[in-house]
C-alpha cells in the first residue's frame, strides 16, 4: 500500500544513531616495558616504533591498536556530527590485543572499559 492509502500525511520522522565497534583501545600505546616478550616495544604489532615516534603520532599508527586519544577524538566527532542521536551503540572488542601482556591484565582491562 502507498503512504497515501495508509492515511499518512507527512514524511516519516528521521532518527539517528551512533555506532562504534571494535575499538581495541590500547591504554599503553607508546609506553615501554609493557610486553613481557619485548621490553622495548611500545606497540604489539609494530616493534620498531620508538617512544618518541609514538608521541609524535598521538592518534596512533598502523598497525598498532589505537590510543585513548584517537577514541576521544572519535567520540567528539560523533557527538558533533550526530545531530542529536537518540542511541549510541558500542559493540565488539574494547581492549587492545594481547591483554595478557598488560602490566596488570585484569585491572588494566576493567579500567579501560570504564
Amino acid at each position: 500500500r502507498t503512504r497515501q492509502a495508509l492515511g499518512a500525511t507527512r514524511e516519516p520522522e528521521r532518527r539517528f544513531l551512533v555506532w562504534l565497534s571494535d575499538m581495541h583501545m590500547d591504554p599503553y600505546y607508546g609506553v615501554r616495558d609493557q610486553y613481557q616478550n619485548n621490553s622495548a616495544a611500545v606497540c604489539s604489532r609494530f616493534v620498531s616504533l620508538s617512544e618518541e615516534e609514538a608521541k609524535s603520532h598521538p592518534f596512533g599508527v598502523r598497525p598498532c591498536d589505537p590510543p585513548l586519544e584517537l577514541w576521544r577524538s572519535a567520540l567528539r566527532a560523533a557527538h558533533e556530527m550526530s545531530q542529536g542521536a537518540e542511541l549510541a551503540l558500542f559493540t565488539g572488542d574494547f581492549v587492545r590485543h594481547k591483554q595478557q601482556e598488560m602490566p596488570d591484565p585484569w585491572t588494566n582491562t576493567t579500567t579501560a572499559l570504564r
